[in-house]
């Protein structure tokens, strides 16, 4: 079997680009994949001069992470542990693979520049039996002079030195397009109320997707969620189904023809969607069933008690409550004072 060749090349010419010619990276702890920051900010934008100048301070002996995706028009394919698949991938895309390129202590890094409006999400497919780590947006790769268990990365070409992404695995990752694993950016009430938990988990089919995104936004905007995580948890939810709806579908489906999210309570949320519910295990039931709350319970209740009690419920804080209703803290936790020793 072949070994891989070792280019000794200085590995400052490499440093230097990726540094100072404005491209998107982030420090890693030394001899670490691990990032020493939050990096999420840094897959939309390079860091700035006195980001820079802060890392250059705080941290020493950092290894180098290079953002991929749009960011930097940067894809990755990266192959590890699988020497004869280096040599298939080199002989299957042959002049396509002299480019940029970082041999790694498990196996190599091929660099690619993506001109197309097409986004390549990190994955791991199988292209003609050869197993591939496609790194695009959501990930990073460590750059030369990083080191890892001492092994020093080395590249045999300049990084200004980009082929194209290959047209044909362009070809094959957007005609074998599978949807994204949903994971739901943090949101308020999480856990607490189930039907919320039941919407996300269902493979929304035709006649239920647009009465379950306007039930989902109204429930997330009652919470007092922001329209940005709403939109995020949509969007994502509308990605992961088997037939999404488009752009224009879903900015209708979680508006009402006013340009209003709903607000409606457990009755209203079983009567608009086309499935049933399962209220039994909900936080908002006081022993199950599908009423909200009891309804000798509800009759004790001031109007201002009724309205911090319910919020309250939600997961919403007393402070928040306290700015909804323009009173004080103090006074919402007498209203839920109130309302608790009413309930017992």
């Amino acid at each position: 079997m072949r070994n891989l060749p070792v280019i000794s090349q200085s590995v400052k010419t490499f440093k230097h680009s990726v540094i100072y010619n404005n491209y998107a990276w982030i420090p890693l702890k030394p001899n670490s994949k691990e990032p020493l920051i939050k990096w999420k900010e840094y897959q939309k934008r390079p860091p700035s001069s006195e980001e820079l100048e802060k890392w250059q301070k705080r941290y020493k002996n950092i290894n180098y992470g290079l953002i991929t995706g749009k960011v930097n028009n940067l894809i990755v394919v990266d192959i590890d542990n699988d020497l004869e698949a280096i040599f298939q991938f080199e002989e299957c895309f042959g002049e396509a693979t002299n480019t940029t390129s970082v041999i790694t202590n498990k196996g190599k890094h091929y660099y690619y520049s993506l001109n197309s409006s097409q986004v390549i999400k990190t994955q791991i497919i199988n292209y003609s039996g050869i197993k591939l780590e496609i790194k695009g947006e959501g990930s990073y790769v460590v750059v030369p002079p990083s080191t890892i268990e001492g092994f020093t990365r080395y590249y045999h070409t300049g990084f200004d030195y980009l082929k194209p992404f290959p047209e044909q695995l362009l070809t094959f990752l957007v005609e074998n397009k599978q949807p994204a694993p949903y994971k739901p950016e943090p949101y308020k009430y999480k856990g607490k109320a189930d039907c919320i938990r039941q919407i996300l988990e269902r493979n929304l089919i035709k006649g239920e997707r647009q009465n379950s995104f306007y039930v989902l936004a109204s429930l997330l905007y009652r919470a007092f969620n922001p329209k940005e995580i709403i939109e995020t948890i949509i969007h994502d939810k509308n990605r992961s189904i088997t037939e999404p709806l488009s752009e224009e579908e879903i900015k209708g489906a979680i508006l009402s023809r006013v340009g209003k999210y709903g607000n409606f309570n457990c009755k209203a949320v079983n009567r608009l969607l086309p499935y049933s519910i399962q209220c039994a295990g909900c936080m908002f039931n006081k022993k199950g069933g599908n009423e909200l709350i009891n309804k000798e319970f509800i009759k004790e209740l001031t109007p201002n008690e009724f309205y911090a009690f319910g919020l309250s419920r939600m997961g919403v804080t007393v402070g928040e409550i306290a700015q909804v209703m323009k009173v004080s803290e103090r006074t919402i936790q007498r209203y839920l004072k109130n309302a608790n020793q009413k309930q017992s």
